[in-house]
């Protein structure tokens, strides 16, 4: 786009990029190289020689020589807020907000009124998600200072995501008192006055932001939302013997915009759709025809069309724009696989491959397009067809690891095992250190019964990323399984709930290992746990079902393994089992 316009989300994004504050330089673009050895302390105990040297370090970007530089400097003179400050900013350069806390909290000891630590302090609590606290410390800089404009924005936005609205209502409301030039308060008012569905308060708002900073679209497309769900009406012209509300305001400010950015995709994307909507079809392809012509140079009309209305699920939306745009380009292979996107999203399966199928193998979308495709002929029930789209398009593109890695998946679906395995080993000739391709090779061994075989591949995963928890719990869960390596499998299973604290099947594994070591409430309640983050699973039910049976209470045995007998589709032999065994009263 030939200029940027204002944007006042960017905006409040780069105000939260909370340590953009005046310290220590650092590289642009934040890299960090690898330090340099320390020389020898110098003999002199001079503060000022120690924040040269770390102003020196910076400057060659050895951030970890200026922090020890400046920590000398501390020592030299303790009560320097100034320095512990330097520090600071470095420290949050580098993501350590532990230590950064600590010598912040050092500076608030000395002055619990200083009103930059608290600053800092609320960020990094912001930052870290812990909203309360930096809540109760933004109210307390505003208190202390009401001249920060910042934080009312910080604080207001804590209000808004909390649906706290009167109260985000009342820090903009004292924004906008003590910053009457504002403009990105009297937006956030009426972002605030929209939650409330005081419309023509909101209205209000955003055209007095439009009046202080005339380059603005984002208050504009506040007031196009309003103006489209008639929140605020004003009459139009007669249609069809009907008042059509709110039409010449709302061509009016999409004209704006597009008189401000010519080339802006949102605005040309929604009047291309509201002159559809309101029966001007020609005027519509017209921008249909534009954008058409400036997909093929632009990824921006692609990425807008994802953003704006296949992430949002405005499936109809996007077929009226995509089936407009492919008039003029019919053999796009980008608008072709975002259209069959759109009709996978309606369920329309017929038009969803033919589009798909229409993806030439030089597109972007090629491997999207091919799993698509896949995906959808497996769900029809039609596995020979789903083999043969990833078949083809390793003909076409025989080094793509991702086909391999869907084909073997396949394959092992249908429990062709066999296959799987040797799919999956092409893919790892192309790619040794793919971590998905050796933990699916892992299941495949797994599902045949090659115990070791699987353990290996988990190894090479964890090896290959030490974090990935599916790797480590799929490992743990192995041992429990097989009586082996216990120890091993706790220090697994509990470092795979670190990493994914929220899982549902690691939960499992954790509830397991507690009844295997004895602990049945502890098991209880973390398979409780479990089943509400993956509802209905078998195995966890089933889980829950020999906890219960374990401390002989047999009616929720019985109805955790006939709710798992439910969800099981094949090997349920062991469940009925179960079953009978509890029903006739034998231990």
């Amino acid at each position: 786009m030939g200029k940027q316009y204002l944007q006042i989300s960017c905006l409040l994004l780069g105000i939260i990029i909370i340590f953009t504050v005046t310290g220590c330089a650092v590289s642009k673009n934040g890299s960090r190289t690898a330090a340099t050895r320390l020389p020898d302390p110098p003999q002199s105990e001079n503060k000022y020689y120690y924040f040269t040297a770390a102003q020196f370090q910076l400057l060659n970007e050895n951030i970890d020589n200026a922090v020890f530089y400046l920590k000398m400097a501390i020592q030299n003179d303790p009560e320097s807020s100034f320095l512990k400050k330097e520090l600071v900013f470095i420290y949050l350069q580098q993501n350590n907000y532990e230590d950064a806390l600590v010598f912040i909290d050092q500076l608030l000891v000395k002055n619990p009124d200083d009103i930059e630590a608290l600053i800092l302090k609320g960020n990094i609590y912001m930052y870290l998600d812990q909203k309360d606290k930096a809540k109760t410390i933004y109210e307390k800089v505003i208190a202390l200072d009401p001249q920060k404009k910042n934080v009312y924005l910080f604080l207001g936005s804590i209000y808004l995501d909390e649906n706290e609205n009167r109260k985000a209502l009342e820090v903009y409301q004292k924004l906008v008192k003590n910053f009457p030039n504002a403009y990105t308060g009297y937006f956030f008012l009426g972002k605030t006055y929209e939650r409330l569905k005081q419309y023509p308060d909101a209205e209000r708002e955003f055209k007095k932001a439009l009046y202080i900073e005339p380059m603005l679209v984002e208050p504009r497309y506040e007031l196009l939302n309003m103006y489209k769900n008639n929140q605020v009406q004003t009459v139009g012209p007669l249609r069809k013997g009907k008042q059509e509300p709110n039409k010449e305001k709302i061509t009016e400010l999409y004209q704006e915009i597009l008189e401000l950015y010519p080339n802006d995709t949102r605005a040309n994307m929604e009047l291309a759709l509201y002159c559809h909507k309101t029966g001007e079809k020609k005027k519509a392809q017209e921008i249909f025809d534009w954008l058409a012509d400036r997909s093929l140079s632009d990824p921006d009309i692609a990425g807008k069309i994802i953003y704006l209305f296949i992430d949002q699920k405005k499936f109809d939306d996007a077929l009226i724009l995509l089936n407009g745009i492919l008039k003029k380009i019919p053999d796009d292979s980008d608008m072709n696989h975002l259209t069959g996107a759109a009709y996978d999203g309606i369920n329309n399966i017929d038009k969803a491959l033919f589009h798909f199928s229409k993806v030439k193998d030089n597109s972007k979308f090629f491997e999207n397009a091919t799993i698509y495709l896949a995906y959808i002929y497996k769900n029809q029930n039609q596995p020979d067809k789903a083999i043969q789209s990833l078949e083809k398009a390793i003909q076409r593109i025989p080094d793509n690891p991702e086909f391999y890695f869907y084909l073997g998946y396949f394959y092992e679906d249908f429990q062709e095992y066999q296959k799987a395995e040797s799919v999956l080993k092409k893919g790892l000739e192309i790619m040794p250190e793919s971590s998905r391709l050796h933990f699916r090779l892992g299941v495949v061994y797994d599902k045949r019964g090659e115990k070791n075989l699987s353990i290996e591949q988990m190894k090479k995963v964890i090896g290959i990323d030490p974090e990935d928890a599916h790797a480590l719990n799929y490992l743990g869960y192995t041992y429990l399984d097989l009586n082996i390596n216990l120890g091993e499998a706790e220090q697994l299973i509990r470092k795979a709930m670190e990493i994914e604290p929220k899982d549902g099947y690691i939960t499992d594994s954790l509830g397991w290992l507690l009844f295997k070591k004895g602990q049945i409430q502890e098991a209880l309640t973390a398979l409780e746990q479990a089943i509400t983050l993956v509802p209905d699973d078998p195995i966890i039910l089933e889980h829950i079902g020999d906890v219960h049976t374990s401390i002989n209470n047999r009616e929720k045995a019985i109805e955790f393994y006939k709710k798992a007998l439910i969800k099981k589709e094949k090997d349920t032999e062991t469940l009925l089992e179960k079953i009978k065994k509890l029903s006739h009263g034998n231990d």
